[in-house]
């Protein structure tokens, strides 16, 4: 008589990717962004289903980028880029990239949450000495 063998498993579903989540990608060193493909000025679908794709964060392929980068100060925008660009509080995950906030708010959030070396106000050990 043959042993039947039952395998439970207690992890918890796979997250399913929703528009606007980021992805780091180590051998490029870069953050890529969920968006929905576009042709001229239509979404674009199949079988009735948008198609996804996954653009370099801040490119020109980027819209959630280019919608935020309307009308704010180009001091702002550039802060946000270098803190996005390296920070090791965002890389860790404990501060969070949003990608539809504005840059001046995005800014505030970052010089009030960032404790890594990429915070302008951050003392070396050096420095202390």
């Amino acid at each position: 008589m043959g042993v039947i063998q039952i395998h439970f498993s207690t992890a918890s579903a796979r997250k399913k990717p929703q528009a606007g989540d980021l992805r780091w990608l180590k051998g490029k060193k870069i953050w890529q962004i969920r968006q929905q493909v576009r042709h001229g000025n239509a979404w674009v679908v199949s079988n009735g289903r948008p198609v996804w794709e996954w653009v370099q964060r801040g490119s020109e392929s980027d819209r959630a980028w280019q919608s935020t980068a309307q009308g704010s100060d180009e001091n702002d925008m550039a802060i946000r880029a270098y803190f996005e660009a390296g920070c090791l509080c965002i890389i860790a995950g404990t501060l969070p990239i949003l990608p539809k906030e504005r840059n001046a708010k995005a800014f505030q959030r970052y010089m009030a949450g960032c404790t890594c070396s990429r915070h302008p106000e951050f003392e070396r050990e050096t420095d202390r000495a």
